[in-house]
């Protein structure tokens, strides 16, 4: 079982359940929380007819933990003020490579890139300007959400190491979009504690 089926397994299927010491708040957004597969799409025949499937194509739809626009025309069309906002106030604050790789990282997952992004490539910037070269830095991110922060941290410093913590169905989220932006990186789900400690 792939690490992806696992956390689909464990908190999408059968009893999802939520556990009693889950906050009211999760439990409002955790049952906002949906998964499905898309077996028409073209990606999901191709991973089958190789006879593989790592993401399965899945549509996946999440709320409370972050604004997450799909890049489509609709959401593009109504974001043009935040573009107006960014393109003056904010984007012209970073450097040219972290503007260029947020913009291939939110192509690359299907997002617009929004007030939310553009506040993470600026913190990123800030702290290469306190801690200096990320590249070689191992990151712990806790709630990241959709993955976003550490997905634009690898784009721009791609030797770094990033590590989720988050909740259980919320981790399926870090690890879908994560999946999507960096489909040939070596992407793990610590299951047990035994697990922990070997790798």
């Amino acid at each position: 079982m792939t690490d992806i089926e696992y956390l689909i397994s464990k908190y999408f299927t059968g009893d999802n359940s939520f556990s009693a010491e889950t906050s009211s708040h999760w439990k409002k957004y955790g049952e906002k929380q949906s998964i499905k597969k898309d077996y028409k799409s073209r990606y999901w025949k191709k991973f089958n007819s190789r006879g593989k499937n790592p993401l399965t194509k899945l549509v996946i739809k999440g709320e409370g933990f972050g604004d997450f626009k799909s890049l489509n025309f609709m959401n593009f069309i109504s974001s043009v003020p935040i573009y107006i906002y960014c393109a003056i106030r904010l984007w012209p604050k970073l450097k040219v490579n972290t503007l260029l790789k947020t913009s291939i990282y939110s192509l690359k997952s299907r997002q617009i890139f929004g007030y939310d992004v553009t506040r993470m490539a600026l913190t990123i910037e800030f702290l290469e300007k306190n801690i200096g070269n990320l590249d070689s830095k191992s990151f712990c991110l806790i709630g990241d959400g959709y993955g976003r922060f550490g997905s634009i941290l690898k784009s721009i410093f791609p030797n770094c190491k990033v590590i989720y913590i988050n909740l259980g169905r919320t981790l399926l989220f870090d690890y879908y979009y994560t999946f999507k932006v960096f489909p040939k990186s070596n992407h793990l789900v610590i299951r047990t504690e035994r697990e922990r400690a070997f790798r």
